[in-house]
């Protein structure tokens, strides 16, 4: 047994859950809803649960690589939610429908279906999968890209 029996799985539809968005009631559909990619960090529940504030840093390193790209967010069953990343699920709602006991993640498409599932949450096999579903955001400059030779092209004087 893999673990996943309840989980959704890549392909798959994300699902609902109530959680707590800056502390007030909300919906985890509307977290989703939009144009990016959504990082969803689970704590977990049993005894290898990961501390929110350690997948808080996952999360921001996430949205500084892909800034408009990826939404980061972290789903805790812990009391405290003192971070703009963290979602509350004080019922467990999140976790139960994502059938989670471990800490893991998912990557959630905009299409709000499941694009990868991982666990342990490995920031690095994360970001590797962004990296392959995702343009790079912050190419280093060389002058010599595509948009430097666009706007090269659209400035130069007419004769």
């Amino acid at each position: 047994p893999t673990g996943w029996q309840r989980a959704p799985a890549p392909g798959d539809r994300a699902r609902e859950a109530d959680v707590l968005v800056d502390g007030e009631q909300g919906r985890l559909y509307d977290v989703l809803r939009g144009t990016h990619h959504t990082v969803l960090l689970f704590t977990g529940l049993d005894d290898r649960a990961l501390p929110a504030m350690e997948l808080c840093r996952i999360a921001e390193q996430i949205e500084r690589s892909y800034p408009g790209l990826v939404m980061a967010r972290v789903i805790t069953a812990e009391r405290f939610a003192d971070h703009p990343a963290v979602l509350g699920d004080p019922t467990r709602s999140a976790h139960r429908q994502y059938g989670i006991k471990s800490a893991c993640a998912y990557v959630i498409r905009p299409d709000a279906h499941i694009g990868y599932r991982g666990r342990p949450v490995d920031a690095d096999r994360l970001m590797a999968d962004l990296a392959a579903r995702l343009p790079n955001p912050s190419p280093a400059p060389t002058g010599r890209g595509e948009a430097d030779t666009a706007a090269r092209r659209t400035a130069r004087p007419s004769t």
